[in-house]
């Protein structure tokens, strides 16, 4: 066993919890598991190869830090450090603390708030440690310095079906615009489900709302639409017929745009109602 009294753990530990006379001891690999509110997920590993060939040739510089866990240990924060030295099949470095897992979590979260860590994970973690009550709403808000809205919004990943997010694999490029987005359309209609789960692969790859809109409702480069003031899509001409998407107060007259729509195709595919009504009546 290596103790070190004054072990720099740089900024991991963020927190009320003393740090003094902490031992770093080597632990075997196989006695430590992935602690439950655990937010990095697999796509977020990054090169574990190239991590294990550093450690191989360097050491393990930093140590990762455990709690302890009936005859094993919990990894609070250094998961990609155990994994690569899972892989040269080499002890880990590691710090064991004696925290609850209110603590823990906020011992993770600042860690990782300088890492590539998803909204996607963050929202799957906060949602599950509030879930269980370990930790109160406004607890997190305050640890974490956010507002209560600007939670509520990380935490829209966790109000559509683990289906399509399981499909869609690699979560790091959705954005919570996007989230909200499906959130919206699976509460406007369940079976456009089906639909999303179709576009999985481009949802992956960061397409935005105006990408996933168009396939979901099968639009058209040519498709025409006429929007209100505020840039709402209320009139969509489909062929020589009106559909009305949305209501809207009657300020201009729909035989008119009829017989004008294949005109204003030629000329803009977005045209706004109240230029309209100046324009063409």
């Amino acid at each position: 066993m290596k103790k070190n009294s004054k072990v720099d753990f740089g900024d991991i530990f963020k927190t009320n919890i003393s740090i003094d006379q902490k031992d770093i001891v080597n632990l075997d690999v196989s006695r430590c598991s992935i602690w439950k509110y655990a937010d990095r997920q697999e796509f977020e590993l990054g090169n574990l190869d190239e991590l294990a060939k550093d450690i191989l040739e360097n050491g393990q510089i930093q140590p990762i830090v455990v709690r302890r866990s009936g005859v094993g240990y919990e990894v609070i924060a250094g998961q990609r450090r155990l994994r690569a030295c899972a892989l040269i099949k080499t002890e880990v470095r590691a710090v064991i603390i004696d925290v609850c897992d209110a603590e823990a979590f906020f011992i993770q979260n600042s860690e990782n708030i300088k890492k590539d860590i998803s909204v996607y994970s963050k929202s799957r973690s906060y949602f599950m440690i509030m879930n269980d009550e370990k930790v109160s709403q406004k607890e997190l808000c305050d640890k974490l310095g956010i507002a209560k809205s600007t939670l509520n919004e990380i935490l829209v990943f966790n109000h559509i079906p683990q289906v399509l997010w399981d499909k869609v694999g690699d979560m790091s490029k959705i954005s919570i615009r996007t989230a909200k987005y499906i959130k919206k359309l699976l509460e406007e209609d369940a079976d456009n489900l089906n639909k999303l789960l179709d576009l999985s692969k481009e949802i992956k790859s960061g397409v935005g709302v105006r990408y996933i809109k168009g396939r979901v409702f099968d639009e058209k480069d040519d498709d025409v639409y006429f929007c209100n003031n505020n840039g709402e899509r209320v009139i969509k001409i489909i062929g020589d017929r009106l559909m009305v998407m949305k209501p809207f107060r009657k300020e201009v007259d729909l035989v008119r745009i009829a017989e004008d729509s294949l005109s204003l195709k030629r000329e803009s595919k977005k045209v706004r109602i109240s230029e309209l009504s100046k324009a063409q009546i």
